[in-house]
């Protein structure tokens, strides 16, 4: 994390004329029950990046948030694809990457795209 400004940059935030769109994509994107603040973040993120125009990527492991960036255009990783991005620039080894995969499978955050089986993984793990 501590190289995470010189990776991401500084924090954008919306103008007042951003704030009516991501409530409205807020407001589309929250169910029944959920908070107030529910979702706000994503739609921030969705709306802010489609508005603007910018040359970026949306990463969440949220069905509906990936499903409402992919509809403004934005292209949208996973966690599994971020992971995988680390074992492809050496910044992550595999054995850690299947550490990471135990711990998230057991806490029913998915699995990769590619499939269940280590080996499916493994093979997803060194393909482009």
């Amino acid at each position: 994390m501590a190289k995470a400004g010189g990776i991401f940059g500084s924090p954008i935030y919306p103008d007042a004329a951003e704030h009516v769109d991501i409530l409205v994509l807020q407001d589309h994107m929250r169910q029944p029950g959920d908070l107030a603040t529910a979702h706000l973040g994503e739609a921030e993120t969705i709306t802010i990046i489609a508005r603007r125009g910018l040359n970026a990527a949306f990463v969440t492991d949220d069905t509906d948030a990936r499903r409402q960036a992919s509809a403004h255009g934005i292209p949208v990783y996973s966690t599994w694809h971020i992971l995988k991005l680390a074992v492809a620039t050496k910044a992550l080894t595999m054995a850690d990457f299947f550490v990471a995969y135990y711990v998230l499978v057991a806490a029913k955050r998915g699995h990769p795209p590619c499939a269940r089986e280590k080996s499916a993984v493994s093979t997803w793990l060194t393909t482009n």
